[in-house]
């Protein structure tokens, strides 16, 4: 898939997150409470750099830790987009980041 079919792809996700005010995939899916809001709010305004800096707020390792962690489990497993439908695929989302971010 060519990078600019993955950046509409990594788009059309982060446009399912409904901005909980509780934020279930950050406060109880997440064991570090990566800001996963905020870093969808900058997948969405192209400012992947910010995203990725997100990241690494609370995450020292993300490459390593994004790839062995069970997003759905975690993140995705509390969406609460995932009550009644598909979660937001998270993990794709910060496996983007880690990528193109630095």
């Amino acid at each position: 898939m060519e990078d600019k079919d993955r950046i509409i792809q990594i788009k059309e996700e982060a446009k399912k997150c409904l901005n909980c005010k509780n934020k279930p995939c950050s406060n109880n899916g997440c064991p570090l409470h990566n800001d996963i809001p905020s870093v969808i709010k900058y997948v969405l305004e192209d400012n992947i750099e910010e995203a990725y800096k997100i990241i690494c707020k609370t995450n020292v390792m993300p490459s390593i830790s994004g790839r062995i962690c069970p997003h759905d489990k975690q993140c995705s497993g509390k969406c609460a987009r995932g009550i009644k439908s598909e979660p937001v695929g998270t993990g794709m989302i910060e496996a983007f980041v880690r990528r193109y971010g630095y």
